[in-house]
């Protein structure tokens, strides 16, 4: 799996009707900087998970 480019994040942003500066902010803050870790040899999005609604 490849890492998310610029142009990934421009096409959500533009999904979204916000600045793709705002989701790599968000992605920097929730995931420690690390939005990605390895299982089993795949490398695979880190989910966080919100303890309130489970």
């Amino acid at each position: 799996m490849d890492l998310l480019t610029d142009a990934d994040y421009e096409e959500v942003a533009n999904e979204l009707g916000c600045e793709s500066k705002a989701l790599k902010a968000v992605g920097i803050k929730e995931t420690k900087d690390q939005s990605f870790y390895t299982h089993l040899g795949d490398h695979v999005p880190k989910i966080l998970f919100e303890r309130h609604y489970f």
